[in-house]
């Protein structure tokens, strides 16, 4: 198999991400380019100089309809509702002409699209969300190892038994867990977060429901995409002073992986 160069990567990444926007406006669904992506538009009108990756956010909503209706020849979707093997409580949508390799992950190269979950009254937020966070990750827990290698015998013999032992169906676990996060809408709700991506930036994620209201366009390598009106607020939620580039020796990508064409 013959070695994607890191440029090549971005390209793909690219690729995928206009896929996405094409489909997202063909159906009116809405999404923002997210994290160090949206800082890379706002700060340098495409890729952090050093980033690696693709991160969009969408509204659970509109997640949720996108992950069931996305279709196409060249990208497929990794998610818990359609994969048994899905370790996350996110989408990735990746090129199937090529193979990743990270861990347990060996997919192809991918965007990464985290949904967006209405919160209730700052009151109630902590036992909301320490209810949320278990409900989400009784649902990965529940997934089906994906087993590429000799390795992972072990991991799929455990399941079996563990299922064997505790026959609840995972269908079970996803459908309390849609019915609970249901109960709060992004658009009508006080607050909104990203709780896919608690762990990662805590309650940082979570900010008042308004910034997830509106969207705008804005560039990003060349082409336009949807971004959210109120980004600044967003951006400042979870980093700070954003605009400030960090150390030199932090200059650097999150993901160690290889990626490979299939052919």
């Amino acid at each position: 198999m013959k070695e994607i160069s890191q440029e090549e990567i971005k390209s793909i990444q690219i690729e995928i991400l206009s896929n996405v926007d094409a489909f997202c406006k063909k159906n009116g669904l809405k999404y923002s380019l997210a994290y160090g992506t949206l800082i890379g538009a706002v700060r340098h009108k495409g890729f952090i100089p050093w980033d690696d990756d693709i991160d969009i956010i969408m509204p659970r909503q509109d997640y949720d309809r996108f992950v069931l209706e996305y279709k196409s020849s060249r990208y497929d979707i990794l998610s818990y509702k359609r994969d048994t093997c899905c370790h996350t409580a996110f989408a990735e949508v990746y090129d199937n002409r090529t193979i990743l390799i990270h861990g347990r992950h060996s997919f192809g190269v991918f965007i990464d699209v985290f949904p967006v979950d209405g919160l209730p009254e700052k009151s109630l937020l902590d036992k909301y969300v320490d209810a949320f966070l278990k409900k989400q990750e009784a649902v990965i827990r529940k997934r089906k190892p994906y087993v590429n290698s000799n390795e992972k015998f072990k991991e799929y013999l455990f399941f079996c038994i563990k299922n064997l032992l505790f026959p609840r169906r995972r269908t079970t676990y996803i459908s309390e867990f849609e019915s609970f996060y249901n109960t709060h809408n992004v658009f009508t709700s006080p607050n909104a977060g990203c709780l896919a991506n608690y762990s990662v930036n805590k309650e940082k994620e979570i900010m008042p429901a308004y910034i997830f209201s509106e969207y705008i366009e804005l560039p990003f390598e060349g082409q336009n995409y949807m971004c959210l009106k109120h980004y600044d607020e967003f951006l400042k939620n979870i980093y700070g002073n954003y605009m400030e580039l960090p150390p030199e020796e932090k200059r650097v990508g999150h993901h160690a992986f290889k990626t490979y064409w299939k052919e």
